[in-house]
């Protein structure tokens, strides 16, 4: 038996045949990531490509038109870099916004998103809970907490919510330092079901409804000098669409994906576009800067 896998192990590695692989022809098209937000949306256009993977040109000359249900009809500016286009004007109201995308030679794209609402953030305060000093790489590990009271209006394509805390203290020599989270919560006592992403999370609008407009928020900051200068909270909360929501979920669990297992099953990127490949979608979000006591 012992010598029955060494035998197994030759005879299969010494059937070889060669096999012909048909590859389609790749048809070039129009892809673009598209977000409305509270005072601009803009557009980043470029075009499907197997030649130039990973590196994806603008492209200058298409027209970018959004129409709402209503007949209202807007084309895009260029932006300030190649690709980019922009409106800026608000997006408001109830109905669907279509956008149409059309370069020569390439087969047009269209999508569709509807707004998710407003949010205003009414109330807020935060407070440090805790530092610890003398760590091995960085030296403190501080905990903050903060209550944030929202004021939200649902649109009729609400789908999540996206909550970003910063932490930004000033250095004794004046430079100020910047800080992500390094661990995040919500403190409430609720079976909540958020996403991580690289700053903040994603609450889903069920479990947002659960929490009656109030945030209480729990997060860790590591660094290499102690935070006790003028200490704020940049606080940043929006309101995301159908298609925002699962844009961002699917990049995250593609990110997440291990590439060093073989057989490891692909994650397609979330796409609501027709004749092209990206997305189309939508984000309302209010801001406060919170003094740290």
């Amino acid at each position: 038996m012992k010598y029955l896998l060494p035998i197994l192990l030759a005879v299969l590695l010494g059937c070889t045949q060669d096999i012909d692989l048909d590859i389609p022809e790749h048809n070039p098209r129009i892809a673009f990531t598209g977000l409305i937000q509270d005072s601009i949306t803009t557009f980043f256009v470029t075009q499907s490509s197997k030649e130039n993977f990973g590196t994806y040109p603008g492209l200058t000359d298409a027209i970018v038109t959004v129409r709402d249900d209503n007949g209202n009809q807007w084309v895009a500016s260029p932006g300030s870099s190649e690709g980019y286009f922009e409106f800026n004007q608000p997006f408001s109201g109830n109905g669907q916004y279509h956008v149409s995308i059309e370069q020569e030679g390439l087969p047009p794209a269209k999508a569709s998103t509807g707004l998710p609402g407003k949010v205003q953030i009414i109330e807020a305060e935060g407070q440090q809970a805790s530092t610890i000093d003398s760590l091995d790489v960085y030296q403190y590990y501080s905990t903050y907490f903060c209550e944030v009271n929202l004021d939200v209006q649902p649109g009729p394509d609400f789908q999540s919510v996206l909550i970003k805390p910063i932490l930004v203290y000033a250095e004794l020599d004046g430079r100020t330092t910047t800080l992500r989270p390094a661990t995040l919560k919500l403190s409430q006592d609720l079976p909540l079901d958020y996403v991580y992403i690289e700053d903040g999370f994603i609450l889903t609008r069920k479990d947002f409804e659960k929490l009656n407009g109030t945030l209480n928020i729990l997060f860790s900051t590591y660094s290499a000098t102690k935070p006790e200068n003028d200490v704020r909270i940049l606080m940043e909360v929006g309101l995301l669409s159908e298609s925002y929501d699962s844009f961002l979920k699917s990049a995250i669990e593609n990110l997440n994906t291990d590439i060093e297992i073989l057989f490891s099953e692909p994650i397609p990127l979330y796409s609501n576009v027709e004749g092209g490949y990206g997305f189309f979608g939508a984000i309302q979000k209010d801001s406060v800067v919170i003094p740290v006591r």
